[in-house]
């Protein structure tokens, strides 16, 4: 009876002994387990903040694209009107060239029929 007493208390001890080193690894998983929970957490935040900062210049370039088409579609309208203008000037330069043409040839006209006229 002593024998197994012994025997016994020999394997509760090898069974506490395993027990305790089950333990032991088990409190360093979940330690190994909360720090890398941890550090996919931080991964995480980063990578949002990184997501959110991309999303605001994403947001941004886009506005300033619009705005850059508003202002050439602006800068075209200004440069065909410019044409326009700059088509009328002309038309009108050689109109006022052709008045003045005509007036000079009708004063030759009139100074060569007074000419006849003296002689």
């Amino acid at each position: 009876a002593e024998r197994a007493r012994r025997a016994a208390e020999k394997s509760n001890q090898a069974l506490q002994q395993e027990l305790e080193a089950v333990q032991a690894s088990s409190a360093q998983a979940r330690g190994a387990a909360e720090r890398l929970l941890v550090s996919e957490q931080d991964t995480h935040a980063r990578t949002r903040a990184v997501l959110d900062r991309a999303h605001s210049q994403l947001s941004q370039a886009r506005e300033e694209a619009s705005a850059a088409r508003v202002a050439a579609a602006a800068a075209t309208e200004r440069a065909r009107s410019c044409g326009v203008l700059e088509s009328r000037a002309r038309s009108e330069t050689q109109l006022r060239g052709q008045a003045e043409a005509s007036r000079e040839l009708l004063l030759a006209k009139q100074a060569a029929s007074a000419a006849r006229a003296t002689a």
